[in-house]
């Protein structure tokens, strides 16, 4: 992030080996926003600075960047 230093506003967590780190603060962080999430399917929408759409699941390798 051009050499700047950034505070995560709670810290990251190991979870069966993967490290997961809080989105919304890595979207925002960045001048993107989240835009839904749904508990039940486990699934995020945010738009990107430059206006795109990104989909991530929980679990699901594929994201849709549109």
């Amino acid at each position: 992030m051009d050499n700047v230093t950034v505070t995560l506003d709670r810290p990251m967590d190991i979870i069966d080996g993967r490290t997961a780190a809080p989105l919304r603060f890595i979207v925002e962080v960045n001048g993107g926003q989240i835009i839904s999430w749904d508990n039940v399917t486990k699934t995020v929408v945010f738009r990107t600075t430059q206006g795109k759409l990104v989909t991530m699941q929980a679990g699901n390798p594929v994201v849709t960047i549109g």
